[in-house]
């Protein structure tokens, strides 16, 4: 049985909309309009993207399938003397994407070309939101207080972030499993280790000059992220 990308969280009853608008990252509003946040910890790390959206009695909450255990632990954590409850129905992608059109990808070359990163793979743990470029979208710097809001909103503030996700063109090797793989990039100049590549596809999109085996990546903030 294939495993499904997206698992899915409610929040139904009289305090739900004022809880998360307490814990997660963004403004939530009892609205049509889908929505994108973030369950951080104290320090500013995320443990997973949160697709919100509102639906007459109840919200409903999408995350990747990876992180269901992180997301539902951390926003159940700070249940106190509020009247909701939490419930994680097993709901298949295609249901899911019926609320949410956006993540309507098959495969792994879709999601990548789509820029959207995956937690675990993509995203490490103990990365800041700035590092993968989700503030413009998942983060509301004006909407108070929120679990992790001083680091970000440091961040934000001060624009010091030393390392970034970017989406780059990669090479056309062979068309063997191997050229898939993993590997270190490199300076040209003098061999500093500058990164490395945590999700690759195989593309017949791009046109590379592999020039005698050295590679000028043209390199992108993902663009589901910044879209």
């Amino acid at each position: 049985m294939t495993k499904n990308k997206f698992s899915a969280i409610i929040f139904r009853g009289p305090d739900a909309t004022s809880y998360l608008n307490s814990i997660i990252s963004q403004a939530v509003k009892e609205n049509s309009e889908n929505q994108y946040g973030l369950v951080l910890s104290p320090q500013g790390f995320a443990f997973g993207f949160l697709f919100l959206k509102f639906k007459v009695d109840h919200w409903l909450i999408a995350t990747q399938s990876q992180c269901i255990e992180d997301v539902t632990q951390n926003l159940k954590k700070f249940k106190i003397r509020v009247n909701f409850d939490i419930e994680t129905p097993e709901l298949t992608d295609e249901e899911i994407v019926a609320d949410f059109p956006e993540l309507d990808y098959s495969s792994e070359s879709e999601r990548i070309q789509m820029g959207l990163p995956a937690f675990g793979l993509d995203v490490k743990a103990k990365s800041i939101p700035q590092e993968y470029h989700c503030q413009h979208k998942f983060i509301n710097f004006e909407k108070g207080c929120f679990i992790g809001q001083e680091l970000v909103c440091r961040i934000d503030s001060r624009g010091a972030v030393r390392k970034h996700l970017l989406v780059g063109i990669q090479v056309e090797q062979d068309s063997s499993a191997e050229s898939l793989e993993k590997f270190d990039i490199t300076s040209q100049d003098q061999g500093n280790f500058m990164g490395y590549t945590s999700s690759a596809i195989e593309s017949g999109i791009y046109n590379v000059d592999t020039n005698n085996g050295v590679v000028t990546l043209s390199l992108e903030k993902p663009k589901f992220m910044v879209s």
